[in-house]
């Protein structure tokens, strides 16, 4: 029971993460009005590889989910275990460090 509880932790990680990603592909094919009026895209000036690793990222994320819940379904839960925690690890640690951060200055902040 604990095993599937922290398997669902690192896929809902791993989600979160795979949605962030999603949306900042969406938002830098959406135009933005610059100072002067004139319509800018965010992807103005990018390298052709970058503008490829925007929706590569989220590809790789969900073939890692994929693999996760096909690793489980045959019943390797150590492996779906670890492909999920080697990304869903250093992103629970960003987002317990980024929240703490932003509770930290939100109290004591002047």
């Amino acid at each position: 029971m604990k095993s599937n509880w922290i398997f669902y932790l690192g896929v809902i990680i791993n989600a979160g993460v795979l949605l962030l990603a999603i949306s900042n592909g969406l938002m830098m094919h959406k135009n933005f009005d610059g100072i002067d009026g004139k319509s800018i895209s965010p992807m103005e000036g990018m390298p052709l590889w970058s503008q490829y690793m925007i929706w590569v990222i989220p590809i790789i994320l969900i073939l890692l989910l994929v693999a996760a819940f096909w690793l489980r379904s045959i019943g390797k839960m150590m492996g779906a275990h670890i492909l999920l925690w080697i990304t869903g690890l250093p992103m629970l640690v960003m987002f317990i460090l980024w929240g703490g951060l932003a509770l930290l200055f939100i109290l004591f902040g002047k």
